[in-house]
């Protein structure tokens, strides 16, 4: 699994950030600066699972008519 792919399956379970940035370093053999600077890289262009489930429901409600 890619990085990425990686960070962004851990934020969804809502790990503290020491324990994701541990997780990503032990998992991936990467330095802590750089587990942190792909984690920021990947919320900041994909934001979390939660978040992208909150815009999904956002979208299905912009598209209800009532």
């Amino acid at each position: 699994m890619d990085i990425e792919d990686r960070i962004f399956e851990l934020l969804g379970e809502r790990l503290l950030p020491y324990e994701l940035l541990d997780r990503v370093v032990a998992e991936y053999g990467v330095q802590r600066s750089v587990a942190a600077e792909t984690t920021r890289k990947v919320i900041g262009e994909r934001g979390t699972p939660n978040l992208a489930i909150a815009r999904r429901h956002i979208e299905r409600l912009r598209h209800m008519r009532v």
